[in-house]
């Protein structure tokens, strides 16, 4: 492979990047930058997150302690992955603007975007499977606009109440409210060393979250099981296990990965030779992956990201997925994305379609999961997992692609189309 093919395949800069950002091989474009390979990987983490409950749901009798101990991960793994997709990609606007001195992305016209990404596909789902399906129980008014509201994590016992997938999603909407704050922290904090540390301050700050998540982790988990615990009470302390205190290092990690991206310049000599050489061979950096991950296997701490866990046994398996996470994520951030059997398995058009419905997949399957229990018990259905899984997955498939092009599609793009306005453009230090 000759040089020009081993160089990351990303945009050149704007003409509104810094000249020393330019020189320091940052690229720092001014637009949105797709990464094609992110739907597939968005396809991969819901799907693990569909085997893992569904396979819990439904025991296969042949399932060995071998393969349960991978079984208990790959949840796990999976909420990882969208954390670190979203760290990544909603972070890197925000640093770009920071490194080129540029206006930082506008924090209103962010949050309307985000709403109309989470909210009204949640509203659908979570609908359907209280008044169609009749598998989920809301109860009362104050349930009702707890469960709308994506407010569970926020009331003792009700973290999993509702549509139960639903408290990543809790996580994920404090992610939005603070990003921009957290945006600006860093750049105030890479400002004051001047355009040519801007790059550097910005990397120790995100490093300095993921230390800070590590440790609120191992706090939070350290103290769980000492407070009561009375159902339904807003705001007990112990649900701080549900909270972003608890998952902010796997944002951060992806704010990491973003970071690093902007240095990934098809001209630039000053990527790091590590980077450059899990960009030209996947194969490697999922290696990696599958390295963490087993490693996630072998240590002996119970299935389940909410699980009351020792301070330790918390850090060490975030830090075990983490790691494997980003390995997962690195061909589809660094290196050149049209070749290779790694990009061409994501960019294949099946991973591609799943990851455009990975939303609606990771809604559908738990409600979906409940009815062919039902229909499993009422002998509609054999108890057989080789059954139970394919309808679940089909049935999740379907409802979350009609979802998508009824109800996603149309009011993301309504939302894009409301807040695309163009920033103020400030000077270039």
């Amino acid at each position: 492979m000759d040089a020009e093919r081993r160089r990351p395949s990303f945009p050149a800069e704007t003409a509104l990047s810094t000249e020393w950002a330019a020189e320091n091989g940052l690229n720092v474009e001014r637009s949105t930058v797709h990464f094609d390979c992110f739907d597939g990987l968005r396809a991969m983490a819901a799907l693990l997150v569909l085997l893992f409950h569904v396979t819990r749901a439904f025991p296969p009798t042949w399932m060995s302690a071998e393969g349960w101990r991978w079984v208990d991960r790959v949840g796990p793994f999976g909420v990882c992955v969208f954390f670190l997709i979203s760290g990544f990609l909603l972070y890197r606007p925000f640093a770009a603007a920071s490194i080129s001195g540029r206006a930082m992305p506008r924090s209103v016209p962010f949050w309307i975007r985000r709403i109309f990404r989470i909210f009204p596909a949640y509203w659908v789902v979570l609908s359907v499977a209280s008044v169609v399906l009749g598998v989920v129980t809301i109860g009362s008014v104050t349930n009702a606009v707890t469960y709308f509201a994506l407010l569970q994590n926020y009331r003792e016992g009700l973290t999993f109440a509702g549509l139960s997938v639903a408290w990543t999603l809790v996580i994920e909407i404090s992610f939005y409210a603070l990003l921009p704050f957290i945006a600006a922290a860093l750049r105030a904090w890479a400002d004051r060393g001047g355009p040519g540390m801007r790059y550097r301050r910005l990397a120790w700050g995100v490093t300095g979250i993921y230390l800070l998540g590590l440790f609120g982790r191992f706090l939070i988990h350290q103290s769980i099981g000492v407070i009561p615990k009375p159902t339904g009470q807003w705001f007990a302390p112990d649900q701080a296990i549900a909270s972003i205190l608890c998952f902010m290092d796997w944002f951060a990690l992806g704010m990491m990965l973003a970071l690093a991206s902007l240095r990934a310049r098809g001209d630039s000599d000053r990527q790091p030779r590590t980077v450059h050489f899990l960009g030209d061979h996947p194969g490697v950096a999922w290696g990696g992956a599958l390295i963490g991950f087993v490693t996630a296997t072998r240590l002996d701490i119970p299935a389940g990201e909410l699980t009351p866990v020792s301070g330790l046994q918390a850090v060490a398996l975030s830090v075990a997925l983490g790691i494997s996470a980003v390995f997962l994520l690195t061909p589809a951030v660094f290196g050149v994305q049209l070749g290779g059997r790694v990009r061409g398995f994501l960019r294949t058009r099946v991973m591609v379609l799943l990851g455009t419905v990975a939303y609606g997949i990771y809604l559908w399957h738990v409600p979906f999961k409940n009815v062919v229990a039902r229909w499993t018990r009422s002998g509609y259905l054999p108890d057989v997992y080789r059954v139970q899984m394919p309808v679940v997955l089909a049935l999740s498939v379907v409802a979350a692609a009609l979802t998508y092009w009824i109800v996603e599609r149309p009011l993301i793009r309504w939302s894009r189309r409301i807040t695309s306005r163009p920033p103020r453009q400030t000077p270039s230090d």
